[in-house]
């Protein structure tokens, strides 16, 4: 339902330089936007935007040009996104899960449908989960390396624990937000999503230890909860 999907919007859009008199006398802008613990103990009201009118689908590129057509024209909205459709059209292919990647037969130009949208007053944003299966051998197998998956082993010494998922997935490792390059590469990956012009993320899952798993820094799941919301929070 739209009141049960986290968006999670970019940083930038909380507070523009000219929404506040808080500007200091050497004519810098006021910092506005807290960091680390602080975003967690004193959320910023999010722009007017989160608060509009939500559409989600599991559609290709010409359903929802079409959809925000009609919506334009016969009714009201201010976002859209797309659930997993947008890395597969079938419901279960375990290597597409999660890869990132705008599934082609479906979306032949991702950026100029985001473009589109922007243009016709629709912020969008796609879904995703923090797990990465490994039949996605390069991201998995980097992940895995690197240590960047919950393991059975504080400090990520031990073997990866199946984070789990659905989607015809098999085994897959869950990325670890405790480790900070864990939570750097995991921006990385959705850097091009971003600048294609994705708004924001309707992240899925409540990114609880898997059972049997330690995360790096030995902390629980609430706290992974956390980290997992800020490091979307940060990268957007």
């Amino acid at each position: 339902s739209v009141l049960a999907a986290l968006l999670i919007v970019p940083n930038f859009l909380f507070a523009q330089p000219k929404d506040v008199d808080d500007v200091d006398k050497s004519g810098s802008e006021a910092q506005l936007v807290p960091r680390g613990a602080d975003v967690l103990r004193n959320p910023v009201l999010p722009p007017k935007w989160a608060f509009g009118v939500l559409f989600a689908s599991y559609r290709n590129q010409a359903d929802v040009l079409d959809a925000m057509t009609r919506l334009r024209k016969d009714y009201c909205g201010d976002l859209m996104w797309l659930d997993s459709s947008w890395l597969w059209g079938a419901y279960d292919r375990a290597d597409r899960y999660i890869c990132f990647e705008f599934d082609t037969n479906q979306f032949s130009d991702a950026k100029a449908m985001i473009s589109t949208l922007h243009a016709n007053h629709f912020h969008f944003g796609v879904w995703e989960w923090p797990y990465i299966d490994q039949s996605i051998t390069n991201l998995y197998q980097q992940g895995e390396s690197n240590h960047y998956f919950i393991t059975d082993h504080k400090g990520a010494t031990g073997k990866v624990v199946n984070g789990g998922g659905w989607h015809g997935v098999k085994f897959t490792g869950q990325i670890d937000f405790t480790n900070p390059n864990a939570a750097n590469l995991w921006k990385e990956l959705n850097q091009p999503l971003l600048d294609m012009g994705v708004d924001f993320f309707k992240i899925d899952t409540y990114s609880t230890v898997a059972k049997g798993g330690v995360t790096f820094d030995g902390s629980g799941s609430e706290y992974l909860l956390r980290l997992y919301h800020q490091t979307y929070y940060e990268m957007t």
